[in-house]
């Protein structure tokens, strides 16, 4: 679809991702988003794949969806009892995380005490157990990086564009869009690594307390753009992909404590 013309999340979401050869093609598709979507906030996420709700009776490709990692099964529908399963885990490493915190001296711990999804982001982040929350960048080269590494030239990797509402708060709810959105650095402290060089957010719907799956907690109704990124000579000097050690440093205080939870807990 062409960024110089507006479309409907739902038109993009079926649609086919406009393939892309290089980076600076992305940078120029971007700025024809920014320009003909005035008024929202511009987050990225990258994949290696376009993944699809499917036609509940042709299993034919439906539409791009992005559910949080609460949501989503790959055999099909998702029970109730493996839904429940996941939530029971979450609010094990949520506690988990707010003691570790307090041990530590961090004072986030403090708010995600009143806030429980501040405590989701960091373990959604770090990849510690499933959360209702969606991580994604301001950073367009971070988002590149993830959908096509560097070490990954023959392949391709997907670039999507999710328009949010404008808002200047690290952590913040839409009442009106039923959103929250929370900015990992306001959360995470220094010693925390992996969200400085990733300029990692995170964003979900609410209320929580239906712990179950629904349509709008797919992320995906906010699309306003998807990319193909081609391998190749999508990065280049000018434009270099950023290494993954560089996006995911070892040596990084906040991800040393979250290994400790999921060894803990049994993820």
């Amino acid at each position: 679809m062409d960024a110089s013309t507006r479309h409907t999340s739902s038109e993009v979401r079926h649609s086919e991702a406009k393939p892309l050869r290089s980076y600076s093609e992305l940078v120029e598709e971007l700025a024809k988003v920014a320009y003909y979507n005035v008024g929202f906030s511009f987050f990225y996420r990258g994949q290696s794949d376009d993944f699809s709700t499917l036609h509940p009776k042709t299993r034919s490709r439906k539409a791009t969806s992005i559910y949080p990692t609460i949501f989503r099964n790959k055999g099909g529908k998702l029970s109730s009892t493996v839904l429940a399963e996941r939530y029971s885990k979450l609010d094990l490493a949520t506690s988990a995380l707010i003691r570790e915190f307090k041990k530590e001296g961090f004072d986030s711990f403090k708010r995600m005490k009143k806030f429980p999804e501040l405590a989701w982001s960091v373990l959604q982040h770090y990849e510690v157990c499933r959360t209702p929350l969606t991580d994604v960048t301001h950073s367009a080269r971070v988002a590149s990086s993830f959908a096509l590494p560097e070490n990954q030239r023959s392949s391709s990797g997907y670039f999507y564009v999710l328009a949010l509402p404008n808002s200047n708060e690290g952590f913040g709810y839409s009442v009106d869009n039923e959103l929250v959105t929370l900015r990992l650095l306001n959360v995470c402290p220094p010693e925390a690594k992996r969200p400085f060089f990733q300029e990692g957010y995170l964003v979900g719907s609410f209320p929580y307390h239906v712990r179950r799956k629904r349509p709008e907690y797919d992320v995906a109704v906010r699309l306003v753009a998807k990319y193909k990124l081609l391998g190749g000579n999508f990065w280049c000097g000018d434009f270099p992909s950023i290494p993954p050690n560089s996006l995911s440093p070892r040596i990084d205080k906040v991800k040393s404590i979250c290994e400790k939870i999921r060894q803990e807990i049994g993820i």
